[in-house]
C-alpha cells in the first residue's frame, strides 16, 4: 500500500517525523481509499505561531447530505509525533463556500470530532487483535474519516455564499403585511430589530460555550497525561527514598563499628603506655632514650 506515496517527494519533511513509516502507512491507506485526495508538503502554523513544513493530505471527501452527494474539501495534517498525536483536520472552503460552524467544526474550519478527543484510548484498545501500532493508526485514520463523513452528513460544514446570503437576507426581511396603522408598523419594526439583536447575542453565547467545550475536551487528555507523569514521579521518588534509607542504615552501622574500634584502640593504648619520643610501647622492648617527660613508664 505504501507505493501510493512513491510519486510524492518527501525527503525534506521525513526528518521532522519521529515515526515516518507509521505516517507513511496511514497516509497511504487514506490516499488509496479516497482518490480525490492528494499529498504534498505545506507550511503548518501551530497555535504558538511557529511554522513547520509537514505532510498534508488535501482534497475532497464524499458526503451524502439529505440524499444528495457533495464533495467536502478538507486538509488532513500529520504532526511530527504521529501517532502519539491525532491528525489535525480542517474544512477548507472554496471561494464560493463559507464555513457553517457546528459542534463538529469551529468558525475557523478546524474539526473537533469526539474521535480525535479519544484518540489515545482508541489507538490502545483491541490490543489482542494486533500489536502493530502502524496498522492500528492507519485503520484509525480511516475510521475517523468515515465517522467524519457521517457527522458532516448530519450537519454540512459548508454552504454556498449565495445561499448563505439569501438565507440571511430572507431572515432579516420584514414579513409582507397589509396596510396597518403607522404606529403598529413602527412598533413591529422596533420589536423585530430587538429580536434580531437578541438572536445574534444568543448565537454568540452559544458559539462561546461551544468553543469552551472544545477546549475543555481537548485539555482532558493533557490533564490525564500530566497526572500519569506525576504518579510515575511519585513512585520513583518513593523508591529513591527507600534506597536512601538503606544507605543511611549502612552508614550508621559503619559509624557504630568505627566508634567501637576506636574505643578498643584507646583501651589497648592505655594498657600499653608508649614513649612520646620514640613511640615504642612499654613491653618486650624497652626504650632507653630519655624523652624528658616526667613519669614516662616506657623510659624509666
Amino acid at each position: 500500500m505504501t507505493h501510493v506515496l512513491d510519486e510524492f517527494n518527501v525527503p525534506l519533511v521525513k526528518a521532522y517525523f519521529q515515526s515516518w513509516e507509521k505516517v507513511r502507512e496511514a497516509a497511504a491507506a487514506l490516499l488509496a481509499k479516497y482518490p480525490r485526495i492528494r499529498a504534498d508538503s505545506k507550511q503548518f502554523c501551530f497555535n504558538d505561531g511557529r511554522e513547520q513544513e509537514l505532510l498534508c493530505l488535501f482534497g475532497t471527501i464524499p458526503v451524502k447530505v439529505r440524499g444528495t452527494l457533495y464533495n467536502i474539501p478538507v486538509d488532513v495534517w500529520f504532526l511530527p509525533d504521529f501517532p502519539v498525536s491525532s491528525p489535525v483536520v480542517f474544512v477548507v472552503p472554496t471561494a464560493s463556500m463559507v464555513i457553517k460552524p457546528s459542534r463538529v467544526v469551529d468558525p475557523n474550519g478546524q474539526v473537533a470530532s469526539h474521535l480525535l478527543f479519544s484518540w489515545h484510548s482508541q489507538l490502545n484498545e483491541n490490543t489482542s487483535e494486533s500489536n502493530d501500532t502502524s496498522s492500528k493508526a492507519a485503520k484509525l485514520v480511516l475510521k475517523f474519516l468515515k465517522v467524519l463523513r457521517n457527522e458532516f452528513g448530519e450537519r454540512c460544514p459548508v454552504v454556498a455564499k449565495s445561499s448563505a446570503t439569501s438565507v440571511a437576507t430572507h431572515s432579516m426581511q420584514e414579513i409582507p403585511k397589509k396596510k396597518l396603522n403607522p404606529l403598529i408598523q413602527t412598533l413591529d419594526t422596533r420589536i423585530a430589530k430587538e429580536l434580531r439583536s437578541s438572536y445574534g447575542s444568543k448565537l454568540d453565547e452559544l458559539e462561546t460555550c461551544y468553543t469552551n467545550k472544545v477546549q475543555l475536551l481537548g485539555s482532558s487528555d493533557i490533564i490525564s497525561q500530566a497526572v500519569s507523569r506525576a504518579n510515575m514521579e511519585v513512585h520513583e521518588f518513593t523508591e529513591d527514598a527507600l534506597e536512601l534509607d538503606k544507605d543511611i542504615a549502612e552508614i550508621s552501622q559503619i559509624l557504630e563499628a568505627s566508634k567501637f574500634a576506636e574505643v578498643s584502640s584507646n583501651a589497648t593504648s592505655a594498657n600499653n603506655p608508649h614513649c612520646v619520643v620514640t613511640g615504642k610501647r612499654f613491653g618486650p622492648h624497652y626504650c632507653f632514650q630519655s624523652c624528658s617527660q616526667p613519669n614516662c613508664e616506657a623510659c624509666r
